[in-house]
């Protein structure tokens, strides 16, 4: 028998007493966003909404407040959750976004995960071979693509957040912390979010998405452009059912042993300076050594 869906936030009214959204997860892609997503979503006293990415403080912001609220259901027959939100892994790179998050969502945490910049930018890389928009080596692409370098300086992309909202509404995660203890990592956010870590249903240690190659580029490049038209008609959430289902896995395959592409460390120690004066002041504003984390020391 289908259980029936009801939505966690019917309405935006504060008057009505109504829970809305509580958390937003703000990215940056490949630092375990996805693996964050995946965790609260199999916790019981968490609401993720239905859409990884809703975008809704970025791009779908002309949108009714409502589109927004639609993303997030919970089973009719289950306890009210104790933490609502999302998890959108672009949202820490449009300064705008903090305002509208605090403006909309006055109580809400922010929650963002932090990976070594260059390792992110080949991460970033690879995903975008698999996908059909670029073709070239690593060292080319950052000169065609220099977001893939600039979406590293975090202390940058940050200040509005900071601005916005005080200490205890932040949590700064860290990707070597995740790969190191993904259970401690795990408690973290739930505790940071009220929910007890005890209920989390799932190994925290599982991997999710690694990278891995398209099996025809034609095709990936056709699926991609499907989901960036499917999002901009206002469908997120049929974008990630697609991502997670058995068809994924027809459109793409792991890296075969010696396949996948390896950054060079004369390429990695070349990048380094790029990200100095940004690494420092990402020290202060969260606390730790990032440059003994990553190994920038000069």
């Amino acid at each position: 028998m289908a259980i029936e869906l009801t939505s966690a936030v019917p309405t935006h009214s504060s008057e009505t007493g109504t829970m809305l959204p509580n958390f937003v997860g703000i990215g940056p892609g490949k630092c375990g966003t996805t693996w964050l997503y995946q965790a609260l979503n199999n916790h019981p006293q968490v609401c993720v909404s239905t859409a990884k990415e809703t975008l809704y403080f970025s791009d779908y912001n002309a949108k009714d407040f409502s589109w927004y609220l639609k993303f997030f259901k919970v089973p009719s027959n289950t306890p009210r959750p104790f933490a609502i939100g999302e998890v959108s892994n672009t949202y820490i790179f449009d300064r705008d976004v903090a305002a509208r998050i605090a403006k909309e969502l006055p109580d809400a945490k922010i929650i963002y995960n932090l990976r070594d910049p260059i390792d992110r930018a080949f991460s970033h890389y690879l995903f975008l071979c698999r996908n059909g928009e670029l073709s070239c080596s690593f060292e080319e692409a950052v000169e065609v693509r220099p977001d893939l370098l600039t979406r590293g300086k975090y202390s940058e992309h940050l200040e509005s957040y900071h601005k916005h909202f005080d200490e205890s509404k932040r949590l700064g995660l860290f990707y070597d912390d995740l790969r190191s203890d993904p259970v401690s990592y795990a408690e973290s956010v739930f505790q940071f979010l009220g929910v007890d870590p005890g209920l989390y249903q799932s190994d925290a240690s599982e991997r999710v998405l690694g990278a891995s190659a398209a099996r025809s580029r034609l095709l990936s490049r056709a699926v991609v452009s499907a989901a960036v038209l499917t999002r901009k008609l206002g469908y997120p959430d049929i974008v990630s059912k697609v991502k997670h289902s058995g068809l994924s896995k027809l459109i793409f395959r792991p890296f075969a042993e010696g396949e996948k592409p390896k950054l060079s460390e004369e390429t990695r120690e070349q990048l380094k300076p790029y990200f100095y004066q940004d690494l420092d002041r990402l020290a202060e504003m969260t606390g730790r050594d990032v440059r003994s984390l990553w190994n920038y020391q000069k």
